[in-house]
């Protein structure tokens, strides 16, 4: 894949505006990491009609913003101190308000564990995108990585002022997401994983309606 530009001043400038506005420190790292990722994805997301699933804080939004203006965002609601709030729609978490393959690429990021019907969500997905289907997510092996994933995921946002729903159900294993993705006309086409405390987060980057037949090799980072 080819270097694609984007406006890092922006992405420092809110770096610069957390640190000296003393903004909590967990949502600087939400921040940090949010740029980290998309360092792997940006490629994906250059050209087309983009669709954030999750809009949370925003800084996906405007993270993704930064190299194409053409995003949109959905969310079950919109947090009063959230940013590109001009970006948002609301939705009821089930239904993603679009025609089908309206979206070259969807961007979903550390969302799907919160969604109270994941499989819908994910079919959801599917069905809004036209070419591209980027999910991030942090997932675990075992009882006890689960434990700690969970624990972990609800006191972070708390720390960070984020009201998010826990649903146990809804956290995934790897082997959880590629089952899920088998029934749908996705095909893996990129995917890495770092690990993280116990469990770890995985990149998954699905193409629909390809057909790829290279090897798709684990890149750990």
């Amino acid at each position: 894949m080819t270097d694609s530009p984007w406006d890092h001043q922006v992405v420092l400038a809110r770096e610069t505006y957390f640190m000296k506005k003393k903004i909590k420190s967990s949502r600087l790292f939400i921040y940090q990491n949010q740029k980290k990722w998309f360092e792997l994805y940006k490629d994906f997301v250059v050209g087309g009609k983009i669709l954030v699933v999750g809009h949370g804080l925003g800084y996906t939004t405007e993270i993704v913003h930064t190299l194409n203006q053409n995003v949109t965002s959905v969310d079950i609601g919109v947090e009063r101190d959230t940013i590109m709030k001009d970006k948002v729609i609301v939705y009821d978490g089930l239904t993603l308000p679009f025609e089908n393959n309206s979206f070259d690429a969807v961007v979903i990021t550390y969302v799907l564990h919160h969604a109270e019907n994941m499989p819908r969500l994910f079919e959801e997905i599917v069905r809004v995108s036209k070419s591209k289907v980027i999910i991030l997510e942090e997932t675990y092996k075992n009882f006890f990585q689960k434990i700690d994933l969970i624990y972990y995921c609800w006191l972070f946002n708390r720390i960070a002022g984020q009201k998010v729903g826990i649903h146990w159900s809804s956290y995934l294993t790897s082997k959880r997401i590629m089952e899920v993705s088998s029934k749908t006309d996705l095909k893996l086409e990129s995917h890495q994983e770092e690990p993280l405390r116990s469990y770890k987060t995985e990149l998954f980057v699905f193409s629909k309606n390809q057909d790829h037949k290279k090897y798709i090799q684990i890149k750990r980072i």
